[in-house]
């Protein structure tokens, strides 16, 4: 009986998603999922953020954001891709957060790793915008998220 080994059970299929506060963690399993996607139709198309709520986000950012918005400007993006970079990498970091909350840390503590993980962005100069195809440009500018998302989970949460 004692070479009896605990018998192995997979964690259940699923996601932890920031919750509606955008503070916090909450699991939602594979069902759940199912359950509430949206079935893409002909008549679903995805939404472009209205160019009233880019300049309202891009009116409130903060200097370090501001610094990189003129830098992508010089680099031939507009404001809309700009919005698009920035709440991606603001949504990378509401998840790390919120990874730490979890985790027991204290908002101090989440509060120094924040600036942390804001510290020295990778450099984005090779981003520029028309001098390659479109799809090579998204494919460039996925491999950066990737880094940099990578980049800012090592530098708060200590793991890749």
């Amino acid at each position: 009986m004692a070479d009896q080994q605990p018998k192995f059970v997979s964690p259940p299929e699923g996601l932890w998603i920031l919750d509606d506060t955008g503070k916090n963690l909450e699991f939602m399993s594979e069902e759940e999922l199912d359950r509430n996607s949206i079935k893409a139709t002909d008549h679903t198309i995805p939404r472009e953020t209205s160019a009233e709520v880019i300049a309202k986000y891009l009116s409130t950012l903060t200097p370090h954001q501001k610094k990189m918005q003129d830098k992508l400007r010089d680099l031939g993006w507009n404001d809309s891709a700009i919005h698009n970079l920035l709440t991606i990498l603001e949504d990378a970091q509401r998840y790390n957060c919120a990874k730490l909350r979890q985790k027991g840390y204290t908002e101090s503590e989440i509060q120094r790793l924040d600036a942390l993980g804001n510290q020295n962005l990778m450099d984005f100069s090779h981003l520029k915008r028309g001098l390659t195809s479109k799809a090579d440009e998204d494919y460039r500018l996925q491999l950066y998220l990737l880094d940099e998302v990578k980049r800012r989970r090592r530098a708060m949460l200590g793991e890749e």
